[in-house]
């Protein structure tokens, strides 16, 4: 099973695990288009009329947050965290855990513009792949201190 495959298998995982959590899925509607999930985000919240983002990661290992910088650096595609889109939240979660954080995307986003640098850049290395997707780990703790996670929630 290529790098890819398992990947998404994660990220299949953590969103039923999360659909079931956030109640009636009539309210939701996946992004599947590619346009519109490059641009806009994973998942549409029908009754407020924002999107959001997603990103399930199997384990909590280290206590950090993986923010991608390049999704492939060799060819210079940026990650998620620095490419535009219109998601207005953020969740993050760790399945073996069952903790999803609730981010405000922009201020994170924002954040992270101007601080990235502080932060070490790394090799994502959980997969072997194609593409070289680097990122910075952030902790949770700090990111708890700074007010960026809205809330938790247990799944």
């Amino acid at each position: 099973m290529n790098s890819f495959i398992k990947a998404s298998k994660i990220e299949e995982e953590g969103k039923e695990r999360w659909w079931k959590q956030m109640g009636h899925p009539l309210e939701w509607r996946e992004c599947v288009n590619k346009d519109e999930n490059t641009m806009c985000g994973d998942c549409f919240h029908i009754p407020s009329g924002e999107y959001h983002e997603w990103k399930f990661e199997k384990f909590e290992k280290y206590g950090n947050f993986f923010f991608e910088t390049f999704s492939n650096k060799s060819r210079n595609t940026v990650g998620w965290m620095f490419k535009s889109m219109e998601a207005k939240y953020l969740w993050y979660g760790f399945l073996n855990i069952g903790k999803v954080y609730l981010f405000d995307f922009i201020k994170l986003k924002e954040w992270f513009k101007e601080n990235h640098l502080s932060y070490k850049e790394k090799e994502q290395n959980k997969y072997d792949q194609y593409n070289d997707t680097w990122g910075r780990p952030v902790s949770i703790k700090i990111m708890k201190e700074l007010g960026f996670i809205i809330e938790e929630f247990d799944f």
